[in-house]
């Protein structure tokens, strides 16, 4: 399984999407760049990333299916993954999960 989820990952085609424009983007699989300002453990075992640029804030989502390292708050990120509506938070648009992460200079 975890073999064929990485051959998955890597030849997936990701689109550049602002973190401001996430929720009204078309793209399901995208990267967006933004400020770690905090870091939770889930009761589902995921972690939730809340990122911002500017006013706009984005939930990215890190599942134990695809393990990636917890970046440190105020870090500036690159994350790529799935986009979807979280019916469970007011229909928010999140990046859920992250399939990748990049800690930017």
């Amino acid at each position: 399984m975890t073999l064929l989820l990485l051959s998955l990952l890597t030849e997936r085609t990701y689109h550049q999407v602002a973190l401001a424009d996430v929720a009204r983007s078309s793209w399901t699989h995208i990267c967006t760049i933004g400020i770690v300002l905090s870091v939770r453990r889930q009761p589902d075992g995921d972690w939730h990333l809340l990122l911002a640029a500017g006013p706009a804030r984005l939930i990215a989502e890190v599942i134990p299916l695809i393990p990636i390292a917890r970046p440190p708050i105020g870090v500036r990120v690159e994350v790529c993954g799935i986009t979807r509506r979280d019916r469970r938070h007011h229909n928010q648009a999140e990046i859920h999960p992250v399939e990748q992460l990049t800690v930017l200079p």
